[in-house]
């Protein structure tokens, strides 16, 4: 609730800090469970998006946010990010919470905000592309988008049986 209320005003240090204790939390008590008893996992956030949102975005040094987010998530990286790329007037279609009656504490940000957390995902894309695979966003068509994922999944999953 405080991460996303409007009536809270954060400083974006007191932000990231809070995003990390609840990745470490989600770390310990759920991904690295389910990673020791043989499961794969799948998460819809992870470190990319403090890097992004705190760092590039909210003006906290790089190094800062990346040696927290080593900390919060003990080292563990995942093997595949996927980019749904849209650009921010498409985003703006695709309000995702509005627990609070209203338009969560993250979404509202300006449009200069909005197009700087694009490029930002962008520039990690092209820092780590083996990793961050970038699928374009098409309006009104995500089984083509679900295409393009499953196809990199597919590869993930035979690569490894490959190596077993």
């Amino acid at each position: 609730e405080i991460l996303l209320s409007p009536s809270y005003q954060l400083t974006p240090v007191a932000e990231l800090c809070l995003f990390e204790a609840n990745r470490s939390i989600h770390v310990h008590q759920v991904i690295n469970p389910a990673l020791e008893s043989g499961h794969d996992v799948i998460s819809d956030r992870f470190d990319d998006a403090s890097t992004v949102y705190q760092s590039i975005v909210g003006g906290i040094p790089l190094e800062t946010v990346l040696l927290l987010n080593r900390v919060a998530t003990e080292g563990i990286h995942p093997d595949l990010t996927f980019l749904l790329d849209a650009d921010h007037k498409a985003t703006r279609n695709y309000v995702t919470h509005t627990e609070f009656g209203k338009p969560d504490r993250i979404e509202p940000r300006p449009t200069e905000k909005q197009i700087r957390t694009i490029e930002g995902y962008r520039a990690l894309q092209l820092i780590f592309p083996e990793r961050i695979k970038l699928i374009p966003f098409i309006e009104g068509k995500p089984e083509l988008m679900h295409q393009k994922i499953r196809e990199y999944v597919d590869r993930l999953i035979e690569d490894r049986l490959r190596f077993e």
